[in-house]
Formats: C-alpha cells, structure tokens, sequence
C-alpha cells in the first residue's frame, strides 16, 4: 500500500489509466463507427482499429527489450512498478471488459477470460515481490561480469573457476532478468487484450498461451529455474507454496 501511495505509484497508476482511456476511447469509437463494404463476393469490415493495435504490439516489444537491457541497472525501480501494477490492473481489465462488451455487445463476452489471466498475472507478480530483491542483487551483476569477460577475452572463461564464479552466475542471473521480463509483458498482453477481438477459442488459447507465460516468468524471475539447477528443492517447495492460497 506504501508504494501504491508514493509518488512514484501516483505516476504508475495515471500513466496505465491514461493508456487504458485512450485505447477504451478508440475501441468504443471503432464498435459505434464500423463500415461495411463489398465487391459483391467479398465482404469488407473497416479497419480502424488496426493501427492501434498494432501500435500496442510495438509498444509492448519496446518495452520488454527496455526492461531487459536496463533491469541491471534500475531493477529495484521496476520492482516497484510491478508492485503498483500488480494491484490496479485486474480492476482495468474488469472495466475494460465492461466497457468492451457495452460497445461490441455480447459476442466480446469471451473476453472474460483476459480478466481471469490479469488476476493470475497480478497474483504472480504479488508474491514475486518477497523474492525480487535477490533478483535485483543479481542483475546488478550482469554488466560488470560482462565487461569482464569482454576486457579477458574467451580465454578467460576456460578455467574451471572463471566458470563457475562467473558464466554460469552471469548465465543465471540473464534468466532471472528474463523471467521478469516475461512476468511483466505477460501482465500488459492479458490488460489490454481487449483490443483485439477474438472468438472463444482463440480467447482460451490466449489466455491459456500467456497464463503459461505468467507462471514461468515468476518461476524464472524468482530464481526458480536457479534452484532446480542447483538442487534447492527446499526454495522450489517455498516458492511454489508462496503462491498458494491460503
């Protein structure tokens, strides 16, 4: 609740409702002004829509590279942002599913399935908080280990201690970060999921496609993955009990 109410929370929760105004805005817009026209064979439907959500792929592309690349550098901000987003966005998602089926009426009904994979993408990116500041203290690793690969050259990673005290911690820590990665793109692909209009299968295979996604970016971005290779059953069995509800 501390960082819902810090500045930088104020800042998160008016970026992600503007961007969700704009896009109910265009949505609604779309379903009160579709034309329809043909060749006599071929039905044509508008597509003003398009743009946006093609728009919103860039976006959502842009920003995983983003958080990739800078999340050594700025991890502890990201995890408060996800933080935020982990408590707005099922709320969004439910008024952007209300507002979706006000305009589109009943045929956008499958699209309360992106409400059940925000909720599971918010609940993941919850409890990954407790253990994302291991996550930050190895990212911050990334680029230092890096430079020094790069300054030593390939030779370097030939003995067995550059190894193990360097490219695999390296090779772990790039996993974890992509794991983040991967928990936050899931989130932002279930919210504004509405902007696409798809029938009932294809909305489950949605759902199913990146609620996989959610559970491996939180089991990777925890360390999982990390543990597994290790053999620390005992972190696996608490992270995974972490996420159970109780």
């Amino acid at each position: 609740m501390d960082e819902l109410l810090s500045l930088k929370g104020l800042i998160t929760i008016t970026v992600s409702s503007l961007i969700s105004i704009k896009a109910l805005r265009i949505n609604f817009r779309v379903s009160k002004d579709i034309n329809v026209g043909g060749n006599g064979n071929t039905v044509i439907v508008n597509q003003a829509l398009a743009p946006t959500q093609k728009s919103f792929k860039l976006l959502w592309q842009i920003l995983v590279s983003t958080i990739a690349l800078t999340y050594p550098l700025l991890g502890s901000h990201y995890n408060s942002i996800l933080a935020i987003l982990a408590l707005i966005c099922t709320p969004l998602a439910v008024i952007s599913f209300i507002v979706t089926v006000r305009g589109f009426g009943l045929s956008r009904l499958p699209d309360i399935f992106y409400i059940v994979g925000t909720a599971l993408s918010c609940w993941l990116a919850f409890h990954s908080i407790a253990y994302l500041g291991y996550t930050v203290s190895e990212a911050s690793k990334i680029y230092p280990a890096i430079s020094y690969l790069g300054q030593n050259g390939l030779s370097s990673i030939a003995p067995l201690t550059t190894l193990t005290g360097v490219v695999i911690p390296l090779a772990c820590s790039c996993l974890t970060v992509i794991g983040f990665a991967a928990l936050s793109l899931s989130l932002l692909y279930f919210v504004f999921a509405y902007l696409t209009a798809r029938s009932f299968d294809d909305a489950v295979r949605f759902s199913l496609r990146y609620g996989v996604m959610a559970i491996l970016g939180f089991f990777v971005a925890c360390s999982g993955f990390t543990a597994l290779g290790f053999r620390n059953f005992p972190y696996i069995r608490d992270l995974l009990v972490s996420v159970m509800p109780t």
